[in-house]
């Protein structure tokens, strides 16, 4: 299984706030949800379904997503790390050969996530991605073949 480093996601209380801070500190600007998802016209399937909660998220070209819920998060911090990978079902048999648990699915367009228990990986949750293309905003909007 070949694993690239995609991006790493960081929660946050004030989506907004959040970019203006990380902007400026990292040069960096971000692209936010598709805008058909923030009108509730696409939606991303999550398997097995998971309690219904409403999110926000942008995500930086040098990899870095921020990521609001509401209610908001407790505490602020790293909430995963995302590998992006060739082929997502390959990915899901080593993880599952290497007793690592998927905690859940979920896929938007050509977009497709698998998304990992930490316990299983020395506290850091593992999310994997499979998308075509160079954004995953675009890949979310984008029909799957």
């Amino acid at each position: 299984m070949k694993l690239k480093l995609d991006r790493m996601t960081i929660n946050v209380k004030n989506l907004e706030e959040a970019k203006r801070f990380f902007s400026e500190l990292l040069e960096t600007t971000f692209e936010d949800m598709p805008e058909e998802m923030v009108k509730g016209r696409q939606k991303i399937e999550i398997s097995p379904p998971a309690p219904d909660f409403k999110f926000r998220f942008a995500v930086s070209p040098i990899g870095i997503e921020l990521f609001e819920t509401d209610p908001p998060v407790a505490v602020e911090g790293v909430r995963n790390v995302t590998w992006r990978v060739e082929n997502i079902e390959q990915a899901r048999e080593e993880m599952k050969k290497r007793g690592i648990e998927r905690v859940f699915d979920a896929r938007c367009g050509s977009w497709k996530e698998a998304v990992y228990k930490a316990e299983d990986v020395h506290g850091v949750r593992w999310v994997l991605n499979e998308y075509e293309g160079e954004s995953v905003m675009k890949a979310m909007g984008r029909k799957e073949k």
